[in-house]
């Protein structure tokens, strides 16, 4: 009878899981799924993963190979863009397509009520009309299209020459993407934007433990220098959506702190995934020259 059971709850297990195309990730329970990286293939090629969940095209990749071998790091700012390495999107559009994630947990409509929220917040543009406009779409030449495949969430780097991917997984199994800040966080980095631990300036507000992080992911968290971002004149921002959390890509059984916050009332709040700041707002404002 017990093992009647425990094969009809594997069996049930096993359906939901394929129900809501979901792979487990590493069994931690607090492994950030930004930080699991593409498993899957995307156009009969695996891409080049900078940081955990960016994701770059051929030409990216070849110029951020090419910077590494004369700067001796790979360009990507933290916050900034570097105007001839991200594409920004034309009219202050992005269109999306939720066409693939149909089904459980809610997923189209969380991801919708997540951009509805981001453009509230961004705002107006002097003329009145939205700073930033988000847009269903299945048929624009550029798009983003959402799926929910295995291997955390992650995103292509600004506008890319066609259909993109971004990868918003939500699952009950493990780790999932379904967090309001986590979707605003992937979608700004296909409206252009990188991580705030990267910034030039980094040193006066943080300390990076390298003994403490995982060696294969030392490199994501490299300093690049002010001339090749532009950081819009903005202080370091410790709340900022797009800042890696405290044991972001630790290594060991146990995971241990890799961020330290000169700060000492920022500790805690470091990674969070609540949704875009204050700062966030005004460095897509700018980007974008809603001012």
């Amino acid at each position: 009878m017990i093992m009647k059971v425990m094969f009809v709850w594997c069996s049930l297990v096993i359906i939901l899981m394929k129900q809501a195309n979901a792979t487990p990730l590493p069994d931690k329970e607090n492994i950030n799924p930004e930080e699991v990286g593409p498993i899957e293939l995307l156009d009969g090629e695996m891409p080049v993963v900078l940081q955990g969940d960016i994701l770059l095209n051929k030409n990216e990749a070849q110029q951020a190979k090419e910077d590494d071998m004369t700067t001796g790091e790979i360009v990507d700012s933290q916050r900034g863009i570097r105007p001839n390495y991200v594409t920004l999107w034309p009219g202050n559009t992005l269109y999306y397509d939720l066409s693939r994630v149909s089904g459980w947990f809610d997923h189209p409509n969380f991801i919708r009520r997540s951009l509805n929220a981001l453009q509230t917040k961004l705002g107006k543009k002097r003329d009145g009309t939205d700073c930033m406009k988000f847009i269903e779409s299945t048929s624009a030449k550029n798009r983003v299209k959402v799926t929910k495949g295995p291997g955390g969430c992650y995103s292509y780097m600004g506008m890319q020459p066609q259909p993109q991917i971004l990868n918003l997984p939500f699952s009950t199994f493990g780790s999932s993407c379904k967090k309001v800040g986590t979707v605003q966080h992937e979608f700004l980095h296909a409206l252009g934007f990188f991580h705030t631990q990267m910034r030039s300036d980094r040193d006066k507000y943080i300390t990076i433990y390298k003994d403490n992080i995982n060696k294969k992911f030392l490199r994501n968290f490299d300093k690049y220098t002010e001339d090749l971002v532009d950081q819009f004149g903005l202080p370091f921002d410790y709340d900022s959506v797009m800042m890696y959390p405290k044991d972001a890509f630790a290594g060991g059984l146990f995971k241990k702190t890799t961020i330290k916050t000169k700060d000492s009332s920022k500790q805690n709040k470091i990674g969070q995934r609540d949704g875009v700041d204050a700062q966030d707002v005004e460095m897509v404002r700018k980007a974008y020259r809603c001012d």
